[in-house]
Formats: C-alpha cells, structure tokens, sequence
C-alpha cells in the first residue's frame, strides 16, 4: 500500500521514475543532499520503458516484450546483480518544433505574425550568460541561436493558448497576460533557474528537485518540462508581478502536489522515506553518474 500523493505522482508512469523524482525532491531540500545529476542520468535511461508506460494504444507482442525486457534489465542493474553504466544517459536536446507539436491548440499565422512582430520591437536583453539572442535580439530560451522569432512567437502563444483553454474557463483571465508578458517572465526564468548543458546550449532546472528539464526527446520523458503551470493550484493564471501565479517545473512535480497542503505532501514523503533510502544505498553502492 503506497500513499496515493504517490500515485498522482506516477499518473500513469514507472515506480522508478516516480521514486527518482522523491529522491532528487529529498536530496535537493536537504543541507546535505548529494547532487542530482546522476539521477537525472538514470531518469533520461528510463526514458524508453516510461514512454511504453503512457501508451494508450495496446502495444504489438514484440513491443510489449521489448518494454518488458527492457525494465528487467534495468531492475537487474539496480538490484546490483549487473555493473552495466548504460543507463545513465544524456539529456536529449531541446527542440522548439517538439515542443510546439506538443499543443493542441494550434495559433493562426496572423497572430503568429504579430506576436513576432512585437517580440522585435522590445529592447533588446541586458547582457547575460545564460541569455542567448537570436538574429533579431529576441531572447530564444533554451533553444540553439538559430531559432527563429516566428517559432518562439508560436511557442508563446500555444503556452498562451493552453492557459486560456484549460484554466480560462474555470477562473476569470486577466486581459494583461498576454504572450509578451510571458516572455518577459520566461526571461527571468532562464537568469533564476538556467544553467550551461553539456553540449553548450541553456538548460534549466526544476525549483524543488533541482533535476534539469527535458525540452525534447519523447512527450512523456520522466524530465518533461511544464513551461507554465500553476504556482499556487485552485487559482487563475496570472502573470501580473503583485499577484504572479505560474511557474516553470517538472511535470512530475506539478502532479505532486496540486491544490493540496504542504503538511500532505510532506506526510507523503514521509511514507516513502525507507522505500527511497533503500533505492539510495542501491544506488550509493552501484556508483556510477550522468550529465545534464
């Protein structure tokens, strides 16, 4: 019997993944945690078994053995019957045109157009490094300097669209959060929470497990990356300074903990604690490390 704050932290996923993410929450809020790249190694491992995990549709016997298989192994490594380090794998790299396909909501060209347009007319950012600008100034987040303005100004109005769809029916919307203000506040995520990727570009890191974001690879990687959800659930949007509520966190944890109290969530983990402290001594004693 597990604590269903856990179950909502799976929705659907693997033990593991969801154990990793309890583990990386405990180590990042402790004095003297131990840093959690290696477990986001392990997190871009399991990043094939985790996709299988989600899929709707009933898989082909081959598939399913495939997945199978592949989770015994990985249970076989962690058990400390197999020295394999294969599992510690590399994020994969951001794509803004993933991300994109991604919504539902697809804008029009025209405001596409003019969302461009107004992107360019800002001045352009302080100099930073962890800022990187496009041809036109335009801040590009985590995505390579030769993103274009039209596909961040995509990007920002399917976030947008998404706010609106979802929540814009439940809590009244204020007319100020707009995809420009998004910007701005996607801007200063990158100064608070961005951090230099093994391969150069920007990254950015989860606020609570300090775990880096996936931006890319497969919808359902155990690091996907919500770039705008609900800093305080049960409440509208909002991008407004005095009465901001959004932020930018894993998926996993934004399933955690929802609209419930903080004394819940820590009654959760609580539960959970000898279960985690026995994945971290397997994972002590099996050594090994990844890169974000």
């Amino acid at each position: 019997m597990v604590p269903a704050g856990y179950n909502k932290l799976k929705f659907g996923g693997l033990d593991e993944v969801a154990l990793l993410h309890l583990l990386a929450l405990v180590e990042a809020q402790s004095p003297e945690g131990e840093d959690v790249d290696s477990l986001a190694g392990l997190l871009c491992g399991l990043a094939y078994i985790n996709e299988a995990s989600f899929l709707r549709d009933v898989p082909s016997p081959e598939s399913k053995a495939a997945a199978q298989g592949h989770l015994m192994l990985f249970r076989t490594w962690l058990n400390g019957s197999d020295s394999d380090t294969s599992w510690f794998r590399v994020l994969p790299s951001p794509n803004v045109e993933f991300i994109i396909k991604s919504y539902s909501r697809q804008p029009s060209d025209a405001q596409i157009l003019q969302v461009a347009d107004q992107l360019k007319q800002l001045q352009p950012p302080q100099p930073h490094p962890l800022i990187v600008t496009n041809e036109d100034g335009v801040c590009v987040f985590v995505f390579p300097q030769t993103t274009s303005t039209a596909d961040i100004a995509r990007l920002l109005c399917c976030i947008i669209g998404r706010m609106r769809l979802e929540c814009g029916r439940d809590y009244p919307w204020d007319d100020d959060d707009e995809e420009i203000a998004l910007h701005c506040y996607l801007l200063g995520v990158v100064k608070a929470q961005g951090y230099r990727r093994y391969d150069g570009l920007v990254g950015i890191r989860d606020e609570a497990t300090r775990l880096p974001l996936s931006f890319g690879g497969t919808r359902f990687h155990p690091l996907a990356c919500s770039l705008a959800a609900h800093a305080r659930h049960g409440e509208a949007f909002s991008l407004t300074p005095d009465r901001r509520n959004i932020c930018v966190d894993s998926k996993a944890m934004n399933w955690l903990p929802g609209s419930w109290r903080f004394s819940l969530i820590c009654a959760v983990i609580d539960d959970m604690l000898p279960t985690l402290q026995l994945l971290r001594n397997r994972l002590v004693e099996g050594g090994g490390g990844g890169s974000p």
